[in-house]
């Protein structure tokens, strides 16, 4: 008899073992998402937290102004090396550099993504940002003297999952920035969406993402607003070219519509060795791709 159809082999199943099996699959999805809500709930928590705490320390601070908003768009190339280093399955190092070059701003990132379980990512991070004086005039539409720079402290928690071969996630960040002229904290909030799209044997991840950002200082809410389109273009397992239009819109800045052009660099782990295939059985299950924390395109 051919069972090759099937590992067990039909004749070894028994109906009561499939409503077993059925009832256990039902569990098991159940528990993920229970899983997924909790970890969104604690991670929501924990960012309003924060914010309470930092509103006792907010004065009345004051943030780079001109008169910009009403002065049309900018557009400025935006590009950038990103450098992955997983030491472990559950922590990895994430270095960038941007340079975006109209404005001739250069930002350095460090983050640490931490994986908690594999719906929910911590990251802690730091942010160095410097804008010239010709790129400080440039988006203010005021004269500028000097420089400015900028030094943040991050912390963000992601909570993400797929569903019908999309991508989902939800990042909530905490940042304290330290300001020439004070310092102030602020919250942002990134929804992001991407789906896998194959052509042949070649894969593509391209995705979308809308970002809020909230400063406490007087004035409105939303401070700035990011939207973005990109594509992930797999080079070989280490490399990645991504191309990406980013449009910036700003309370007190001009408008900036970036185009991106970044090249993407994964190490192989540092603590881990390979896994070792030649004992695994052959019947043995496949589990499916889980969703991974989005590539950062905001640097500042």
């Amino acid at each position: 008899m051919d069972v090759a159809a099937s590992p067990l082999g039909d004749s070894d199943r028994h109906p009561t073992s499939d409503i077993a099996f059925h009832q256990k699959l039902q569990h098991k999805e159940g528990t993920r998402v229970r899983l997924l809500i909790d970890a969104h709930r604690i991670c929501s928590r924990c960012i309003f937290l924060l914010l309470l705490l930092s509103l006792a320390s907010v004065g009345v601070t004051q943030e780079v102004e001109g008169n910009g908003k009403s002065s049309g768009a900018i557009f400025s190339p935006a590009d950038y090396l990103q450098i992955n280093i997983p030491v472990t399955s559950q922590v990895t190092i994430s270095t960038y550099g941007f340079y975006l070059g109209n404005l001739h701003t250069s930002v350095a990132l460090l983050e640490v993504p931490i994986t908690l379980q594999q719906h929910v990512v911590v990251t802690p991070g730091y942010l160095f940002v410097n804008v010239p004086s010709n790129g400080l005039s440039l988006l203010t539409n005021q004269n500028a003297d000097q420089s400015y720079h900028e030094s943040q402290f991050r912390f963000a928690g992601t909570a993400l999952t797929s569903w019908h071969g999309f991508t989902l996630s939800d990042r909530n960040m905490y940042v304290r920035r330290f300001t020439p002229m004070s310092e102030i904290s602020r919250y942002r909030n990134k929804i992001f969406v991407s789906h896998r799209l194959s052509v042949g044997s070649y894969t593509v991840n391209p995705f979308v993402f809308e970002e809020l950002y909230h400063d406490f200082v007087p004035g409105k809410w939303l401070r700035r607003n990011w939207v973005v389109a990109a594509i992930d273009m797999p080079i070989n397992r280490h490399l990645t070219f991504q191309p990406s239009y980013i449009r910036q819109d700003d309370q007190y800045l001009r408008s900036v519509n970036f185009l991106g052009l970044a090249l993407i660099i994964r190490t192989n782990p540092l603590l881990e060795s390979r896994p070792d295939n030649k004992h695994v059985p052959a019947n043995a299950a496949v589990e499916p791709d889980m969703p991974r924390i989005p590539n950062a395109l905001t640097p500042h």
